[in-house]
């Protein structure tokens, strides 16, 4: 650490911070350890925040995403139970549908699978 401060890495951190947890018989070494001083360099050296190309960062994005997501994950469950066993489909199903359609973009697409999924589900309704 004291040769080549800057080629430390959180990897070493890790690592230094088991060691010392193992020897001192302390899950969290103390703040002044010899670990604690490995992490602030591999912070330091690593850029203490690391870009995240995951998605977005703002909260608000990442809450429009996560309720997009889950309205194309329940689309496409419905629409596979559509495909394959339409009797099957129920008005929860439609309500579902209609629900994450209707948080994910505020609106529901007239002709979308919200109506395809209801307009079924009349018909199942019916025909019991």
């Amino acid at each position: 650490m004291q040769a080549a401060p800057n080629s430390i890495t959180s990897e070493d951190a890790a690592f230094l911070k088991s060691r010392e947890a193992r020897a001192t018989g302390q899950s969290q070494p103390p703040s002044n350890s010899l670990s604690a001083e490995a992490q602030r360099l591999a912070a330091e050296n690593e850029g203490a925040v690391k870009p995240n190309t995951s998605g977005p960062t703002d909260p608000v994005e990442k809450s429009v995403e996560d309720r997009v997501k889950n309205f194309e994950q329940v689309a496409e469950d419905v629409a596979e139970k559509l495909e394959r066993n339409p009797e099957s489909v129920t008005k929860e199903d439609a309500g579902v549908v209609h629900s994450r359609e209707q948080r994910a973009f505020g609106t529901t697409r007239k002709g979308g699978i919200a109506s395809e999924v209801h307009k079924v589900a009349d018909e199942n309704e019916k025909g019991r």
